[in-house]
């Protein structure tokens, strides 16, 4: 199946209740066996990087994309640092919401990413629903970091798996100095209004 593409997301106002796609409902993630992991080595953004694959919880995967309308379920993510849910008897996931990219070099190669993006999932067997790239931001924090965002029908992809081709996907973007740019998959279904 063809990969849907979305070069950018574009709003003025971005609206914390408001997301471009539309996902299916909440569920666990299908992560792969619980001991597996790859060697972690650290190089230059020229060479090969590869971080521990660490399967999501549950609970991650579930309440990682917390305020998005769309109740995304994450699968794999780029990004390091560990997810901690929150603590304590009046305690809640943090809220997150879409902005615009807005100024970042992203923007001049987006166009002669996609194609390369698109090669890597299809090479890794992921059907993806979509590509986006937006910035999810944390309501009350002030950075938000840029994430291309790739949408997979739910159910189709395994943790492992999903985390094999975000890697690849990010050591594109290394080898072309975005560096604080980070991947992720989540399930999606791609609804037409």
């Amino acid at each position: 199946m063809d990969s849907i593409i979305n070069s950018k997301v574009e709003s003025k106002n971005p609206d914390p209740e408001m997301d471009i796609t539309q996902n299916s409902a909440p569920g666990p993630a299908r992560p792969s066996s619980p001991g597996a992991s790859f060697t972690n080595q650290t190089t230059s953004p020229q060479g090969s990087t590869s971080s521990p694959y660490v399967p999501i919880s549950p609970m991650e995967a579930k309440h990682y994309y917390h305020g998005l309308y769309s109740r995304a379920v994450l699968v794999a993510r780029s990004g390091t640092d560990p997810w901690i849910p929150p603590a304590g008897p009046e305690a809640d996931f943090p809220r997150k919401y879409l902005r615009p990219v807005g100024n970042h070099p992203i923007t001049e190669v987006w166009d002669k990413l996609l194609i390369p993006i698109d090669n890597i999932l299809r090479s890794k067997g992921v059907e993806c629903t979509s590509i986006d790239l937006p910035r999810i931001a944390v309501v009350g924090e002030p950075v938000a970091p840029v994430v291309v965002w790739i949408g997979v029908k739910p159910g189709s992809l395994s943790g492992e798996d999903g985390f094999a081709a975000v890697m690849e996907c990010k050591q594109l973007l290394m080898t072309h100095q975005l560096l604080d740019v980070e991947v992720e998959i989540r399930e999606s279904v791609r609804v037409l209004h």
